[in-house]
């Protein structure tokens, strides 16, 4: 009389509750793999648009402060009283109309 079971090479009946519970935890472990995979897709495009807004705004940014910078040094000219310039009082006072 036969039990219907098939063996392995190794002696593991075919269908027994140790192989099902091996590969119950290899499906769960690929699904735990699949889930950090698909996560970490999410984090790298979230850095590349985190990176790319940081490139956008810093050219304008740079800019307005480089212009900050040459008018932070004309007014300094000015209240020092550069040769040449002639202030809103100095002209107010010479001209005629």
């Amino acid at each position: 009389m036969t039990s219907g079971r098939t063996f392995s090479q190794d002696g593991r009946a075919h269908g027994s509750p140790l192989s099902v519970r091996t590969r119950i935890g290899a499906s769960e472990r690929e699904i735990s793999y699949r889930a950090e995979l698909v996560e970490a897709g999410h984090m790298a495009s979230l850095g590349l648009l985190t990176a790319t807004v940081a490139h956008e705004l810093r050219g304008p940014v740079g800019a307005f402060t480089m212009q900050l910078a040459e008018q932070e040094h004309v007014l300094a000219q000015l209240r020092e009283g550069a040769t040449g310039v002639v202030t809103a009082g100095q002209w107010s006072s010479s001209a005629s109309f």
